[in-house]
């Protein structure tokens, strides 16, 4: 057992080896695929023997989707494309992160079993283990690393907040010196046994996902992730600053005063004001986009403009006319026949 101090990578601007990419598609494919998205100028050099995160993401992303296989065909069926999505709708039925962990291991059953999804709770803390059964290989580890390290960033998507692993442990059979995506979720990363295991805080686990247009989970997934490169490549935190995230949990969860989030966090209404300012938010504004992301939501199904006022915490149908039109440009029925359009969901009434 070692705990590896994994930085945001070789490089630098941090990444991964060529090796490590190779380890999962093979070097055929590998230069492949890097010569596919050379001649496509997405600014990638074919002689590379590292690449950064973001190229990365494009090279795994690019197999899946010229293979139609989400396995990188390492499951003897393989995979089809969008059962990771299927996953992704699992785990947000959940009430929370711990409960969607619980949800979307549940259906990990079904879809995927080639997968061991396991969730447990230590001392409150969620524990989330993914990995192949035996026997392993270095091309299922870096699978398993790049499926982590997506659906923590699909969860830091679906919660609103900053969520980072307290302990991460990954596979012992991975180099950290040819790089590892790992590195994107803690400085420090335990290398022993197989798989890889998430520890979250207790708070995180208790935290409530938001709501969320699903249809675009793939590309705030990957906002996350840019979020995560960011962030390693400056050493700093995520740029949505957790206080921010903390008020918006709280007014998801029926705190809607300013005076309750306040006592909730431990500090006064002025002091509360002056944090938010500091970061350059202010409580209305937070008000204002929770509201918006539910009403965005809200819009897809099939309650009248009075039901959602009234959900949204608004006087009266009139005043979400109003903050629609602010909001997405149009009255509620324009809206939800555009939402829906593009949810491809058909209406059984009309705003």
């Amino acid at each position: 057992m070692s705990a590896t101090s994994e930085g945001p990578g070789p490089g630098s601007g941090g990444g991964v080896h060529f090796d490590y990419v190779a380890a999962l598609l093979g070097p055929s494919k590998t230069r492949q695929i890097v010569s596919m998205l050379a001649e496509a100028g997405g600014g990638v050099d074919v002689h590379a023997t590292m690449f950064d995160y973001i190229t990365t993401w494009k090279i795994f992303n690019a197999s899946v989707e010229l293979s139609g296989d989400e396995s990188h065909r390492l499951s003897d069926d393989g995979v089809p494309l969008g059962n990771f999505e299927l996953l992704m709708a699992s785990m947000l039925q959940g009430e929370n992160l711990l409960d969607g962990f619980r949800r979307m291991a549940a259906g990990a059953k079904i879809l995927r079993p080639d997968l061991t999804l396991l969730v447990s709770v230590y001392s409150g803390r969620p524990h989330l283990s993914i990995g192949f059964a035996a026997p392993t290989t270095m091309a299922k580890e870096v699978y398993v690393e790049a499926l982590v390290v997506v659906l923590h960033c699909a969860a830091r998507w679906a919660l609103g907040r900053p969520v980072q692993p307290e302990h991460v442990r990954g596979a012992a059979g991975i180099d950290p010196r040819n790089g590892s995506l790992l590195a994107l979720l803690s400085k420090v990363v335990r290398r022993e046994g197989a798989g890889v295991t998430l520890t979250y805080g207790e708070d995180d686990g208790l935290a409530r996902f938001q709501p969320r247009a699903f249809s675009r989970w793939h590309d705030a997934t990957f906002a996350e992730y840019t979020r995560l490169v960011d962030a390693a490549a400056n050493d700093a935190p995520p740029p949505i600053d957790e206080i921010v995230g903390r008020v918006r949990t709280l007014l998801l969860e029926g705190r809607t005063s300013q005076l309750a989030v306040g006592r909730h966090l431990g500090m006064s209404v002025p002091t509360l004001r002056r944090r938010l300012a500091d970061h350059g938010a202010s409580f209305r504004e937070i008000v204002a986009s929770v509201r918006r992301d539910a009403a965005e939501v809200l819009l897809l199904g099939d309650k009248s403009v009075e039901e959602i006022a009234a959900e949204l915490g608004l006087s009266d149908s009139r005043c979400f006319r109003r903050a629609c039109r602010a909001w997405f440009g149009g009255a509620p029925s324009d809206v939800r026949r555009t939402f829906r359009a593009e949810a491809g969901h058909t209406p059984s009434r009309t705003a």
